[in-house]
């Protein structure tokens, strides 16, 4: 009890492999910090609260999640603050890697989002391990890769309309499909001579 100030080194040693440094609360309940650790300039620069929530300086961990720059995190990993927010991944002799692993029927994604509304997104999804890109107003898949190569532009009801085979080559066009020849067109097709004229 009371309050003790040291200068210089601590050290805890012990001959048993195990050293627990157990700094505990009183039984009373409280809602002050249990442990902080100061810069010369007496800032805090790590500090843990009663309820086991760790802050350090521009980082700080709720439960299982943990916020990078400033606000409570609403999902695993949050980085949020004022400003550009860029997130890094560098190797200096190797590949950079971001890696996203889903279970085998669940969807892969990467959401781009204003004020909190998905404007668009990438999704390797589950159904066939196809890519597919989706875009707002409102948002809907308007083109995905197969897992073969096969590539499909959709029009606005999400039909293919835009077909490209790529074991054949065929394109097909105004058409899901293009089986038989190198270009097949469903519906009108206007050839012109660039002066407004044409069939």
């Amino acid at each position: 009890s009371g309050t003790t100030t040291s200068y210089g080194a601590a050290t805890c040693t012990a001959t048993t492999d195990v050293v627990p440094l157990t700094i505990q609360e009183s039984s009373a309940a409280g809602t002050s910090d249990i442990l902080k650790i100061k810069n010369s300039g007496s800032t805090d620069i790590l500090t843990v609260d009663a309820s086991g929530a760790l802050t350090a300086t521009e980082v700080a961990t709720f439960g299982n999640k943990v916020t990078i720059g400033s606000g409570t995190p609403s999902t695993a990993l949050h980085v949020q603050g004022a400003g550009n927010q860029e997130v890094r991944i560098e190797s200096t002799d190797g590949n950079a890697v971001l890696a996203l692993d889903a279970d085998t029927i669940d969807d892969c994604q990467i959401q781009f989002k204003e004020a909190g509304t998905e404007k668009g997104r990438i999704t390797l999804a589950g159904d066939g391990d196809r890519m597919a890109f989706f875009t707002d107003d409102p948002i809907a898949e308007r083109m995905n890769i197969a897992a073969n190569g096969d590539i499909a532009f959709n029009n606005d009801s999400g039909n293919p309309k835009l077909f490209w085979d790529a074991s054949t080559g065929f394109l097909g066009v105004g058409q899901a499909t293009a089986s038989t020849y190198n270009l097949e067109v469903t519906g009108t097709v206007f050839c012109g001579n660039g002066a407004g004229s044409g069939t």
